[in-house]
């Protein structure tokens, strides 16, 4: 028995707590699971701790595409150092949150005007938005065909893979 996250959260001096678990709907008819959630709601509940359960109806499709798309690409290309990345960063977020243009067109004139290999400036825009240096509404699923929307930017030094 396990619980799958347990969330820490700071807001203005007071900090949150919550336990949640993640189960299929489905899940929820089977007598022995109901059980089990009864006794991690009951162990969360001693140490005062907002606990739940989320299934597939409380999180969107896209948000969920999204995370599982991005989630390995939380790390810049290793076949760039930390002072390569910058200078394409920049170019990059100037163009997107400037030009309507679909990413990959975007993405496709960076590496040419950086003489940068095919496909290197897509993999740092989607570093950025994993590292949340671009802000986007990640419930609208990321199609490199489409123009990416960034609500804001963030850039930060490049972190190496950890």
């Amino acid at each position: 028995m396990t619980t799958d996250f347990y969330i820490s959260l700071q807001n203005e001096g007071d900090s949150f707590e919550h336990a949640r678990t993640v189960k299929y709907a489905k899940d929820l008819d089977d007598r022995r699971t109901i059980e089990k959630l009864e006794i991690e709601r009951r162990f969360w509940e001693a140490r005062g701790i907002d606990w739940g359960i989320v299934t597939e109806h409380e999180i969107p499709m896209a948000l969920a595409k999204n995370v599982d798309f991005l989630h390995d690409r939380r790390y810049p290309p290793s076949s760039l150092s930390a002072m390569d990345i910058s200078p394409i960063a920049e170019r990059l977020t100037s163009m997107v949150v400037e030009l309507d243009r679909p990413l990959c067109e975007l993405t496709t004139m960076s590496d040419k005007q950086l003489g940068l290999q095919g496909g290197t400036s897509l993999g740092i825009a989607y570093y950025l938005l994993a590292t949340r240096q671009w802000h986007i509404n990640m419930n609208v699923p990321i199609d490199p065909d489409q123009r990416l929307v960034v609500l804001g930017t963030r850039l930060q030094s490049v972190q190496g893979e950890g």
